[in-house]
């Protein structure tokens, strides 16, 4: 695998290794990425649709990550002071130590 033809594939086997990555944790991929995404966005990108839009995932889906986490004590919710119906997500201590 020399050539610029051999990317795409080296692409592929990188993503499945930080898919399998994961797992090894004992998280779906989906709550992984879900938890180093929350770990790096600031306060104003830690809604459940800006994780929906960077995911690339319905917000319903995105919803029962969020559930899931915080279910296990990595991520708590947030509720806006300005809007009642607003929440976003921020990692907790727990969660701060499984993205580190």
């Amino acid at each position: 695998m020399n050539t610029a033809s051999d990317l795409p594939e080296l692409v592929l086997r990188l993503s499945r290794l930080a898919e399998a990555e994961g797992w090894s944790q004992g998280l779906n991929p989906a709550q992984g990425a879900a938890l180093a995404y929350l770990g790096r966005a600031n306060r104003f990108s830690r809604s459940p649709s800006h994780l929906a839009d960077w995911l690339g995932a319905t917000r319903g889906t995105v919803s029962q990550t969020l559930k899931a986490l915080a279910a296990r004590g990595l991520v708590a919710e947030v509720p806006s002071p300005r809007d009642r119906r607003s929440i976003s997500y921020a990692l907790t201590d727990t969660g701060l130590a499984a993205v580190s």
